[in-house]
């Protein structure tokens, strides 16, 4: 059973997390007064897998120690939040670490893929339900 204060501290990370993609979002926005969201996106995802891999070298070498709450905050909550490909960066990586390589090479093709397939095939039905274009 996770600890309560675990489950506070994913979820303070999670809305630390949110709050500064959307920071980012904001902060691309006014600096250029129009938006460009992928841009903004690509930020966070590059900030969030290289925090994500500095925390993990760290604590592979055992320079870094959280508990639950610390990794429930930090890795799960705030990165989780600004960018789940930091997480989906972690997982590759550890297939890869494993020896998975070709593992590896499926999760990574078939998760861009599949998300991408999935989010066209769910606007496409929306678009299609509400007669839209």
């Amino acid at each position: 059973i996770i600890a309560m204060n675990t489950i506070l501290a994913i979820a303070l990370g999670g809305a630390a997390g949110a709050l500064g993609r959307y920071g980012v979002s904001r902060l691309f926005t006014d600096l250029v007064h129009a938006s460009i969201q992928p841009v903004a996106t690509l930020a966070v995802n590059v900030i969030g897998c290289g925090i994500m891999g500095v925390c993990f070298g760290l604590m592979l070498a055992g320079a870094f120690h959280l508990g639950d709450a610390g990794r429930g905050f930090l890795l799960i909550g705030f990165l989780g939040a600004l960018t789940t490909f930091s997480s989906f960066s972690l997982d590759a990586f550890r297939l890869m670490e494993q020896g998975g390589y070709g593992l590896a090479f499926i999760y990574v093709a078939g998760s861009v893929i599949l998300s991408l397939a999935a989010f066209f095939a769910g606007a496409s039905l929306i678009r299609l339900m509400l007669g839209g274009n």
